[in-house]
């Protein structure tokens, strides 16, 4: 394995530090964001709330420790990337190390830094799948799905996986997050917000996960759908939740997890979300998790885009026991509940194959 140093660290690519163990191909040996982010000093796990790990955060590479790889994933526009060669980039380039990145992040490098091309490795998949008709799967299926952007999804998806390997089930994951592969994942096909017909895909997306099964031959497959399912207001509507709805359209998952952003929430907002879900997607969710993010409203209405509040998984722990649901509620940052909620979602579906043979 590589040694690695993970540059602009932040909450977007947090489950990097959290589940490092679960990495095919790099140790994780430094954690580095920019002074001005306010993170220097601090755990890695206070980036989202969650809880303490063995790494702190530094604001600059050390070179004194050994590593061969610089990992840039979180997403960055390309102004931001002038900083990032300067600050971190030019002098690891100059030093041998190798860049790994998003393709996003990556074709950005490319295209400003000559000295960049020959250094860099992109994580990206090329999907291989079939438009011209439906089909059965039989692999039972688990989709994660997010109320709005934020919520933890990926946190859910790793546990999940990692519980059902260390109980022997073979587990694929089609990972909502552009760095997915890095876990030894798929990642979610970018075909899926490229400029085609909703109908080719949705026939794409089902011939993918057909391809997979076919080629993999799993137990389970879990599936993480990026963005969220419906919008936040009129200002911020994201992606109106279009891509589930065509992922629904392709699939019919054989459980699913909803995950919401923190709010002081009563239990008649459970009951209203999971009537949404039904008769809107079509299905019945299995259990919810609150993340340890809230919408700031007045920043975000001051911006061009959502702001958030950091919670401390303690603050969702206490405000899941003020509420009383028959459907599990779940606090996937606290340490424990990713454990509960993998045992959970396996009983329910061991339930519904015990069901098919009666």
């Amino acid at each position: 394995m590589k040694k690695a140093v993970i540059i602009l660290y932040n909450n977007e690519v947090s489950e990097i530090v959290m589940y490092h163990k679960m990495i095919c191909n790099y140790e994780i040996v430094q954690v580095v964001s920019p002074s001005g982010w306010g993170l220097s000093q601090k755990d890695a796990g206070s980036v989202d709330g969650g809880i303490s790990t063995e790494y702190v955060i530094k604001d600059d590479i050390d070179y004194n420790v050994e590593f061969e790889v610089v990992l840039l994933l979180t997403p960055i526009t390309e102004n931001l990337l002038y900083q990032v060669y300067n600050v971190y980039l030019k002098r690891a380039i100059h030093e041998g190390k190798l860049i790994v990145c998003t393709k996003r992040n990556g074709d950005f490098l490319v295209k400003l830094f000559n000295d960049c091309k020959d250094c860099i490795i992109m994580i990206e998949e090329k999907t291989n799948y079939d438009i011209k008709r439906m089909g059965k799967i039989e692999t039972p299926i688990i989709v994660v799905a997010g109320t709005h952007e934020q919520t933890n999804k990926f946190k859910i998806q790793l546990e999940l996986k990692r519980y059902l390997e260390k109980n022997k089930y073979k587990t694929i994951l089609v990972g909502s997050k552009s760095f997915s592969k890095i876990f030894d994942c798929y990642q979610f096909p970018t075909f899926m917000f490229q400029n085609i017909t909703e109908r080719e895909k949705i026939l794409a997306f089902q011939g993918y996960i057909r391809n997979i099964e076919k080629n993999e031959h799993p137990d389970i497959i879990i599936i993480g759908v990026p963005g969220g399912m419906m919008p936040f207001n009129e200002k911020f509507p994201g992606n109106f939740g279009i891509t589930l709805y065509e992922v629904m359209l392709a699939i019919q998952p054989d459980a699913f997890v909803l995950s919401c952003l923190y709010e002081e929430y009563d239990n008649e907002y459970f009951e209203e979300i999971k009537n949404v879900v039904k008769y809107r997607f079509g299905v019945e969710i299995d259990c919810f998790n609150i993340a340890t993010f809230q919408v700031d409203i007045n920043e975000s209405e001051q911006s061009d885009s959502l702001q958030y509040f950091k919670l401390s998984q303690k603050a969702v722990d206490s405000m899941i026991r003020n509420l009383t649901q028959k459907i599990p509620i779940f606090n996937i940052s606290n340490g424990v509940d990713g454990t509960r909620m993998a045992e959970f979602i396996t009983h329910r579906l061991e339930e519904y194959s015990e069901a098919e043979f009666v």
